[in-house]
């Protein structure tokens, strides 16, 4: 019998089975697509806002140029890392249900198309996000609109008139790319239900994730209440001047489209020929079925170990709310998987 099973094959998913193997673990890594594809879906042009620092997986090795990678560069350094590591992949394998089968979990998928089950006595779920963005129930019919996930930097050069829906770390990195490549007449709205918390990159020559270094260690959950924030902060280069100099306008939230415009709840019309929905995503568990006690908003609820608080043995990485605030983020899925892989060496 494999002694994990691991689905998806992201940074959470590989990150595991690095872990994993130090501790000679066996594992089967399933992926429904090619590794890394979702982090293959962004724009490899996007700057990301976490310093290159912080950015790692287990054991990669530690750059500080550049500074903050783009997407592109984080993709290659994976790959390269992964390549090294010797990590295997069982790609085009799609799960569609995990069940309990007696001490152990039987995992059903599709391999190009077969169905297959795979036994195993432990699962680590590490399907991400990125795969299952979030939108809202209404979209613009006579306006351009996308996800956040799939605009490019051609997108946001050519945007005259660009509106951005959201306001967390999507939003930040859509805009800081748009005011790169924006030109002197363009404008930009940032449309928000609730209040916009935003932040400067750096607050006396230290990045502000530093900063916030200790207290993302909290746990994500306790006694079945959230401790980690619902959305990010807005935290960037360019966009907190932006947005205090009116070059990226604060709007209310939209009320409705007509024709080609947005209006907002407070009755203004904006025309833009761009929307950008950075309205977040979904964590991909719906096969994990009744495995997973989730809360009122759909998200699962795992214990201070990240282990579903309902099924012994199955893990979930890479999980808002889960095992410390900074677990859906690069730098607490590595922690994670650490943790994980050691709780598991120790059960053996």
């Amino acid at each position: 019998m494999t002694n994990v099973a691991i689905i998806g094959g992201g940074p959470a998913g590989l990150s595991a089975a690095a872990c994993l193997a130090e501790h000679g673990i066996s594992y089967t890594l399933l992926e429904r697509g090619a590794a890394l594809a979702g982090l293959r879906r962004l724009d490899p042009e996007m700057q990301l806002l976490t310093p290159t620092s912080m950015s790692r997986l287990p054991s990669m090795e530690r750059r500080t140029d550049p500074e903050y990678m783009r997407f592109g560069e984080l993709v290659d350094e994976i790959d390269t890392w992964r390549g090294a590591r010797k990590l295997e992949i069982a790609s085009d394998a799609t799960v569609e249900s995990v069940e309990r089968n007696g001490a152990g979990y039987a995992v059903h998928y599709r391999h190009q198309g077969v169905k297959q089950i795979l036994h195993a006595t432990q699962v680590i779920n590490a399907t991400g996000i990125i795969g299952n963005p979030n939108l809202p129930p209404e979209l613009p019919s006579a306006v351009r609109w996308m996800h956040s996930v799939d605009v490019r930097s051609a997108d946001l050069a050519a945007a005259r008139r660009l509106l951005v829906v959201g306001a967390g770390m999507s939003a930040a990195e859509v805009l800081e790319r748009w005011l790169e490549l924006r030109g002197d007449s363009d404008r930009a709205w940032l449309s928000t239900r609730g209040r916009v918390r935003a932040s400067p990159s750096k607050i006396i020559g230290i990045d502000v994730h530093w900063l916030l270094w200790a207290p993302e260690h909290l746990r994500g959950r306790m006694f079945g209440k959230r401790l980690a924030p619902a959305r990010d902060l807005i935290i960037g280069r360019a966009v907190h001047r932006a947005l205090g100099d009116r070059t990226v306008t604060r709007s209310s939230a939209i009320e409705r489209y007509d024709a080609g415009a947005a209006v907002l709840v407070d009755g203004t019309r904006l025309e833009p020929d761009l929307v950008v929905y950075a309205t977040g995503f979904r964590y991909a568990a719906a096969h994990l079925g009744e495995l997973v006690e989730r809360d009122r908003d759909g998200w699962p609820i795992v214990d201070r170990h990240a282990a579903s608080v309902r099924s012994p043995g199955l893990y979930l990485l890479g999980l808002r709310f889960g095992r410390s605030i900074a677990s859906p983020y690069l730098r607490g899925i590595s922690r994670d998987a650490v943790h994980v892989a050691r709780r598991m060496a120790r059960s053996r």
